[in-house]
């Protein structure tokens, strides 16, 4: 699972809130996070750099939020335990 392509680091997803337990560092749009061992289980983001839209279906469908800074708890955008696909946006 390579986390989006071989760019710099952007986004670091964990499993816990408050930047706890696995993580995977994303580096561009993951249209389905199937296989990625965090489906629907990312609970906390940092942003590295840019801006993230999270989404609670694969393909950047169902409920959306764009993300533009550290987040240590995803209920805030009710998307805890709901991540399927992370975009990198321009």
């Amino acid at each position: 699972w390579n986390g989006g392509g071989n760019g710099p680091v952007g986004l670091i997803v964990f499993k816990n809130p408050d930047y706890r337990g696995s993580s995977l560092q994303i580096r561009g749009s993951v249209p389905d996070m199937y296989g990625s061992g965090l489906d629907d289980m990312i609970t906390s983001v940092r942003v590295v750099a840019g801006r993230w839209e999270l989404c609670s279906a694969a393909n950047f469908g169902g409920e959306c939020r764009v993300i533009t800074a550290d987040t240590p708890n995803l209920k805030v955008y009710n998307l805890n335990d709901r991540v399927s696909s992370i975009r990198k946006l321009r």
